[in-house]
């Protein structure tokens, strides 16, 4: 089995929702490449600049809310990270880093599937268009420290992909701002539950972190620090796992500062206890 891997997005940018963009220009698919029509709809790939276009130019305006809006209401019933489709793997992501684990790991696992079967598997990277958009909905309300809204955008995001981890970060979140550990823990757990699906350290690294957060809360010391310290196997020398990890160490010691406890999840919103 031959696997190829194909461009679709025009644009990726190195996070979900990065200030000032440090971007990624991804290569333009020659005619050769690009894979069949019918792979994206036309609505899609439309929505698909919209949201590319909001992205890049933070702090967002009434008007770009509103139309992430109008494209969340055309989102499917569902929108998986990696969807077989027409004989080709369509991986959905943003930065390219994701972009590229992904489509790297679903052709791996495309080609292990049937050894023996000559073919060939096409691996077509695509813009991750409306969980995006219900990302950025969600953050802009984290922002405005609206976290009740900012679940419910949240929430429609991670009704198509439950298991993209910007979004549930995100709602961890905002379940921080209504001081709900309990709940942020349970909805980790649960994505946990899920599997390894997403193959990005940082994603992976930034859950454990607010995982971490939560046990804090509640006083599980030690499992909160076992978690701190496998984000930092994931994202090495992570300045606010290093800075979790002392105050660990101090609260044990009977020292620990007053400052609240942070946890970090999208390169822009925060949520502080």
């Amino acid at each position: 089995m031959t696997v190829r891997s194909t461009i679709l997005a025009a644009l990726l940018l190195a996070g979900p929702l990065a200030p000032a963009a440090s971007q990624a220009q991804a290569p333009a698919p020659t005619q050769a490449q690009a894979p069949a029509p019918s792979l994206l709809t036309a609505e899609e790939r439309a929505d698909a600049k919209i949201v590319r276009g909001i992205m890049i130019s933070p702090p967002r305006t009434p008007q770009q809310l509103q139309t992430l809006r109008e494209v969340l209401d055309r989102a499917p019933a569902s929108y998986p990270l990696v969807e077989p489709r027409n004989g080709h793997i369509i991986v959905r992501g943003v930065g390219a880093e994701e972009i590229a684990a992904l489509s790297l790991v679903a052709g791996l696992q495309a080609a292990g599937a049937d050894k023996a079967e000559k073919k060939t598997v096409y691996v077509d990277a695509a813009f991750n268009v409306y969980p995006t958009a219900a990302l950025m909905l969600g953050s802009d309300a984290v922002t405005r420290r609206r976290p009740e809204e900012a679940i419910a955008w949240l929430d429609k995001g991670l009704a198509l992909q439950p298991d993209n981890l910007y979004l549930v970060t995100e709602k961890g979140a905002a379940l921080a701002m209504l001081n709900r550990p309990a709940d942020a823990l349970a909805l980790y757990d649960a994505t946990l539950a899920l599997g390894d699906r997403t193959f990005d350290p940082k994603s992976k690294a930034r859950l454990r972190r607010a995982r971490g957060w939560a046990l804090i809360e509640l006083g599980r010391l030690d499992e909160a620090e076992a978690d701190y310290k496998q984000s930092l196997v994931l994202e090495p020398d992570h300045g606010g796992a290093l800075r979790e990890l002392k105050y660990i160490a101090d609260k044990r010691a009977g020292v620990a500062k007053s400052e609240p406890v942070q946890i970090y999840t999208s390169d822009q919103a925060k949520a502080v206890k």
